[in-house]
């Protein structure tokens, strides 16, 4: 039998119930044959099936306080108010004119609780509380309120949770693991950001070369506590032969311990090609495969877009996450740093953080954020003139304080180099472009003037090693932008000599410093 649906005398009971009047009393009219009926509903357990459409074929099995429920039901008489009595033993409804002599009066509320405990009494019992009798004798009588919500929310209480929490007094404490302090952690995801031709191609190789000579990279070289490490490079835009190369051997980088996966061959169709790398469940498991192999100290994704496929939204949350996931996941298991470089949006105006391109996710998934481009600031020493250059900021660091700003510039026949320092004040706002520099309201070149009369002077006996002219510049009161102008204008060359040491000379000089005994840190 099916289910039922309806029952005898409802749509009397629906009509009743909307044109009769308000009760005189104040309590509130209901609808008591509903609610028996939904105690009826409640009590059918799931191997039971109990119809009412046909008075005259009862369902079984039939308990006492179903039968009790089904008279309410049936008897329940439309042209009377809201109160059944229990006269002489069986339920029965009452009328406004006749009051039995000896009736026990329920109100409907009181009448619905008692069906319902009569219900729930004679209900057969669920295979899990039948367990739960036999063999955890007194749990669920000594159940909480919240402990039966949960139960009846569908939960089983007596199953643990499969993410259990352990008190942190139970975790080893740790400190923070580090490739280059305080812009790369290790095991962790770094941001490189910024515009396109401010040279963050040119910075990670720079980042990469240093590791793969044991030094962390910047003007202030550290050796690395494992001596020279692997760096696996993943790049969807620069050949390897004409550009990832040439600018590797540029930067003295060791092309023995960069790995890289070159682009895909163009001149093979796409049906003979292996499949694009992706960052999907598969494509992370390649480069999890990759990080195996060769055991890098950093791995480097340049640029993140290049890898995410066509059917991810960058813009969702929920679609980034699980790529952010699966690289930080790679880190830590594997003990390496991962660098992901990404391009900026064109709308700046919420700040630094969210400058990148994409869901604001990406930005929280990382620990650290390094925001490269170029800067431009007012000139301390001369107010009409503006101080233009290239640095990376940090505008996220998770586990450290942030670090200063690092300048930098590129030069076609040298590479990257970090010999620039940062003028005060500069931030992320400078690079971003807030910042509007005044016009110059004409030519101030006086100091430049006098700057590159001291450097030719000082140049003239022979190249110098930069760290001495800069010394020596800062005694004789010419800043160290000053002095780049000055040189520029004298077209200076500048070289690497022995020991790592970067040196300046005049145009046509010999490579030769004056003293070939210089140290390598002054």
């Amino acid at each position: 039998m099916s289910p039922a649906k309806n029952f005898e005398g409802k749509d009397k009971v629906e009509a009743f119930l909307e044109d009769k009047p308000p009760k005189p009393t104040a309590t509130p009219s209901r609808n008591v044959k509903k609610e028996v009926q939904r105690a009826v509903d409640d009590y059918k357990p799931d191997d039971v099936v109990i119809d009412l459409t046909d008075a005259a074929q009862p369902a079984e099995p039939k308990e006492p306080a179903v039968t009790d429920a089904l008279t309410a039901a049936e008897t329940f008489n439309p042209t009377t108010p809201d109160e059944i009595a229990l006269i002489d033993g069986e339920w029965q409804p009452t009328t406004p004119n006749t009051e039995p002599a000896e009736a026990d009066h329920r109100d409907t509320t009181q009448l619905i609780a008692d069906l319902r405990r009569q219900l729930a009494e004679t209900r057969p019992l669920t295979e899990t509380e039948r367990l739960r009798q036999e063999n955890a004798p007194g749990t669920a009588t000594s159940w909480t309120h919240q402990q039966w919500d949960y139960h009846f929310a569908g939960g089983d209480v007596d199953q643990p949770s499969k993410y259990p929490a352990v008190p942190l007094s139970s975790i080893t404490r740790k400190p923070v693991e580090w490739l280059w302090h305080p812009y790369i952690p290790n095991k962790k995801a770094t941001i490189v950001e910024g515009d396109p031709e401010v040279g963050k191609s040119w910075l990670t190789l720079a980042i990469a070369c240093a590791i793969s000579n044991g030094y962390t990279p910047g003007r202030n070289m550290v050796t690395l506590p494992d001596g020279p490490g692997n760096v696996l490079l993943i790049s969807a835009e620069d050949d390897l032969a004409d550009t990832v190369g040439p600018r590797v051997d540029l930067m003295s980088g060791d092309s023995d311990r960069i790995y890289a996966i070159p682009l895909p061959d163009f001149t093979v169709t796409i049906k003979n090609r292996p499949p694009q790398l992706v960052l999907d469940d598969d494509g992370l498991r390649e480069i999890e495969k990759l990080v195996l192999t060769h055991n890098p100290r950093l791995v480097i994704i340049d640029p993140l877009a290049g890898y995410i496929g066509r059917d991810v939204d960058t813009h969702r949350p929920n679609e980034v996450r699980p790529i952010m996931a699966g690289l930080a996941a790679i880190a830590v298991r594997q003990n390496t740093a991962i660098i992901v470089v990404r391009h900026l949006t064109k709308a700046r105006g919420r700040g630094a953080i969210t400058a990148g391109a994409g869901s604001i996710d990406f930005a929280a998934a990382v620990r650290s954020i390094l925001l490269a481009g170029y800067y431009q600031l007012p000139d301390p020493d001369d107010p009409l003139e503006t101080i233009i250059g290239r640095a990376i900021v940090q505008t996220k660091n998770n586990v450290a304080a942030h670090g200063p700003p690092i300048g930098y510039d590129i030069d076609p026949d040298r590479g990257l180099l970090w010999d620039y320092d940062t003028p005060d004040g500069l931030n992320a706002s400078a690079i971003l472009g807030d910042y509007k520099p005044p016009k110059p309201r004409g030519p101030t070149g006086a100091k430049r003037q006098a700057a590159a009369e001291w450097l030719l002077a000082e140049l003239a006996d022979g190249p110098k090693p930069t760290k001495t002219i800069r010394r020596l510049a800062d005694k004789a009161g010419h800043t160290e932008r000053t002095l780049i102008r000055a040189r520029d204008e004298l077209n200076v060359d500048y070289y690497r000599g022995d020991h790592n040491v970067w040196y300046l000379r005049l145009p046509g000089g010999p490579e030769e410093p004056e003293n070939n005994t210089l140290p390598l840190r002054e």
